[in-house]
């Protein structure tokens, strides 16, 4: 996005330096930006279509989307805390030299870093500077303004590279023999405190990863509760949150709650993204009730062996350091009574009313609300229920969950899965209608009797279109591109002679 932004940049400059020369940098700009949007495609248009189910936390630190204000940054950059902070500022030194240097060439590679450093310092700058036109982004609700420091680093380091080639060509003009040596010399010099700060920073990085890995591989409780685990029937697990218990299983600042993860083990724990819409309800779990983990069907619990819980947990292995509990979670699916029918008109309101509803006594009572989420669901419906319907058998696999029931009423039944409209309801093999339940689950009418119900996540196929597209965009690139290229370049030197290669 910063790049496509830069870019347009760069071709106002352009209309601005050399106006003949606009229409022949549109044309190659489009056949370098098209393929790469092709092929990149299958990644952002499925981000673009469901940007509503794309969660923006309300726990991450505001700044990281709002980024932190021309002042703030400005008084970085001048005082070379931006690039050399806790060091001699050398980095800006190179880079104040780059820039003046720059200036000075305006040849098409200055002017070129000279916009990518500026206009992302621009955007960097974020919402205490540009207010309401930061809304103008894609995907501005959850946008993290502060990663367009990104372009500001790169940037920066063309015009640091400009610095140096300054320095180089002040050591030309001094005798052939030594030139070289000297203008080499001098760079390293500048590049001491730097190199030596990165240095010590990649040592301490390496030690403690080695010190981590060598804890874990010592640690040989967690490898038997992890052993265990797996040859348990299929089910979330929790081993707390970095604000409680959690954080006393750790080797370094790895927790257990992530060997989960590197294992493969479905987790209910503190999320890398909080991408889905209920994602950030983790850190008002209760852990001392019991209707917070049926809720979310988390049946084995992992806490220190020292810890002492509460009567509905059942232990299944204690070692000496952890001790893995089972409690009851009542599975993948449940039924349910919708109690209520509201809407929700963007990701905030859903989410503070979903937790509203979770603090609520409905979840313990098997009690959910039927959502409208951005007027997905035209009307509250007929919504039966029978909470004395069983789950007969379940069967859990990647991206499916199959789930035998029987009822003797019609009645509503609710997939603990985050709602996405890629998720498919199936009932005997027929796809039923799906719809958001509290907290962003997935609901659906079950007629009374004993039936398969089926949740199947299916991509959507344009997915799957742009997937197959890709590979040819780039099979095409290398066979004819640059044969086109050529022709396009021809073409445009007949029609626009400037715009060839400056004599």
């Amino acid at each position: 996005m910063s790049l496509a932004l830069l870019l347009g940049v760069l071709l106002l400059v352009a209309a601005v330096q050399m106006p003949n020369r606009i229409v022949p940098g549109i044309f190659r700009l489009a056949a370098i930006a098209v393929p790469a949007m092709l092929v990149t495609a299958y990644f952002t248009v499925p981000f673009l279509i469901y940007k509503a189910y794309l969660s923006a936390s309300p726990y991450l630190q505001r700044w990281k989307y709002d980024s932190y204000g021309a002042n703030e940054i400005l008084g970085w950059l001048l005082k070379g805390d931006l690039f050399d902070h806790g060091r001699f500022p050398v980095m800006t030194i190179l880079l104040v030299i780059g820039i003046v240097w720059a200036i000075s060439k305006r040849t098409e590679s200055a002017w070129l870093a000279l916009v990518l450093f500026f206009g992302s310092l621009l955007v960097y700058f974020g919402r205490p500077t540009w207010g309401k036109l930061a809304d103008l982004f894609p995907l501005h609700d959850g946008l993290l303004l502060h990663r367009f420091s990104a372009g500001v680093d790169l940037g920066a380091i063309l015009l640091i590279g400009l610095g140096g080639e300054w320095i180089w060509r002040q050591c030309a003009k001094l005798p052939a023999k030594w030139s070289p040596a000297i203008a080499t010399l001098s760079i390293l010099i500048l590049m001491v405190p730097a190199l030596h700060e990165r240095y010590v920073y990649y040592s301490s990085n390496a030690q403690m990863m080695h010190e981590t890995s060598s804890a874990l591989a010592a640690d040989h409780d967690a490898a038997a509760i992890i052993a265990t685990l797996k040859s348990l029937p299929p089910a979330r697990a929790y081993a707390g949150l970095r604000t409680n218990w959690g954080n006393d299983m750790k080797w370094g600042s790895l927790r257990f709650s992530d060997l989960l993860t590197f294992n493969q083990i479905p987790a209910v724990s503190p999320p890398y993204q909080s991408l889905s819409l209920n994602s950030d309800l983790i850190w008002r779990f209760n852990d001392n009730e019991a209707a917070d983990y049926k809720l979310f069907n988390i049946r084995y619990v992992i806490a220190p062996s020292n810890l002492k819980l509460t009567t509905f947990f059942a232990p299944i292995k204690k070692t000496p350091r952890y001790t893995l509990y089972q409690v009851e979670s009542g599975g993948y699916a449940q039924f349910a009574h919708i109690a209520d029918w509201k809407t929700a008109d963007s990701q905030r309101s859903l989410f503070d009313q979903n937790l509203a509803w979770m603090f609520s006594a409905d979840p313990a009572a098997s009690r959910f609300i039927r959502w409208s989420y951005l007027g997905t669901d035209p009307g509250p419906g007929l919504n039966p229920w029978d909470l004395d319907g069983t789950v007969i058998n379940e069967n859990v696999k990647p991206g499916q969950i199959d789930e035998i029931v029987r009822a003797r009423h019609d009645s509503t039944l609710v997939f603990k899965m985050t709602y996405h409209p890629d998720w498919h309801l199936e009932i005997d093999g027929r796809e039923h209608p799906g719809f958001m339940v509290s907290p962003s689950f997935i609901g659906v009418t079950v007629p009374a009797g004993t039936h398969v119900v089926s949740a199947n996540y299916e991509s959507n196929r344009l997915k799957d279109v742009l997937l197959i597209l890709a590979p040819i965009i780039i099979i095409l690139t290398l066979l004819f591109g640059a044969s086109l290229s050529a022709r396009l370049e021809q073409h445009l030197l007949r029609r626009w002679p400037i715009a060839g290669p400056e004599s």
